[in-house]
């Protein structure tokens, strides 16, 4: 979802102001939004190679997936459903585990970009804009799949950086001429 709205200060506007100064500085600024939610997608079940993805040996246990952990240690989803060893892991036999689960997805996205922006007319085609943005102001962090190959040390566990960048203010100046 995105908006821009013309904040209604200024000369000829709601709130009006006479002042030449007031009017340039206080004046004429515009508020833009953009705000992203979207769910996840699903967990990618490959148990190692995308190209040739391997079977899991499962015990029908519920996975209860929780991809915002608590605990830096724990798991992102229940791992003793699984046979880890991979000496007991299936060869050459049709696939029954599915490689993706629509209720059981990665984080989603919840960010909201807001900025507030003025142009400083002083010759019919210059100008000089000045910009306050904000990029995921609010800070939700998106954190990565957790691991799905049941043989690896770090099955179940979310082991990488946070995926979408955290809080970013910048301001920006202009000139286009």
């Amino acid at each position: 979802m995105a908006m821009t709205y013309d904040l209604p200060i200024g000369k000829g506007r709601t709130l009006d102001l006479h002042s030449r100064l007031a009017n340039s500085l206080i004046g004429g600024w515009v508020l833009n939004s953009v705000y992203t939610f979207q769910v996840g997608a699903p967990i990618n079940w490959n148990n190692g190679s995308t190209t040739s993805p391997g079977d899991y040996v499962y015990f029908g246990a519920p996975l209860a997936v929780n991809n915002r952990m608590a605990d830096p240690g724990s798991t992102a989803f229940n791992t003793g459903a699984f046979d880890t060893k991979s000496a007991d892991a299936f060869n050459y036999h049709l696939r029954t585990f599915p490689t993706m689960i629509s209720a059981y997805r990665q984080d989603g996205i919840n960010q909201w970009d807001p900025s507030l922006h003025k142009r400083f007319q002083f010759a019919e085609k210059a100008y000089f804009q000045l910009r306050f943005e904000m990029f995921n102001v609010l800070n939700h962090p998106v954190f990565p799949t957790p691991n799905t190959t049941a043989s690896n040390a770090l099955f179940g566990t979310i082991s990488g950086a946070q995926a979408n960048r955290p809080r970013s203010i910048q301001l920006g100046a202009r000139l286009v001429f």
